[in-house]
């Protein structure tokens, strides 16, 4: 399995190969490579910190339907009594004993 030094070698490794593949074929200026890593990084960080509000923008429908169904959507059962514990049954049938 990869570790995170290693990927960060090969990512970066991959990067100086794709920098110097567009200069040798002169697709790209070297202000156009500049430019393209500082937006890649604003990119990365902006998307960062948007992420959280776009995640709950994304399960707004889920968490309305939730509701929906947890509120409107549940069956009316008849809930069953709660079993009574032996000292209550005690004192129950001491109260309905005639004297």
């Amino acid at each position: 399995m990869l570790n995170i030094k290693s990927l960060a070698i090969l990512a970066f490794v991959s990067l100086l190969f794709m920098m110097n593949l567009l200069l040798i074929t002169k697709v790209h200026y070297v202000i156009d490579i500049a430019g393209g890593l500082i937006m890649a990084v604003w990119y990365f960080r902006l998307s960062t910190r948007i992420l959280i509000y776009f995640d709950k923008l994304l399960t707004l429908p889920y968490y309305g339907v939730k509701w929906i169904y947890d509120n409107k959507c549940s069956e009316d059962e008849p809930e069953e009594p709660e079993p009574q514990r032996n000292d209550e049954l005690k004192r129950n049938e001491e109260l309905e004993r005639p004297y």
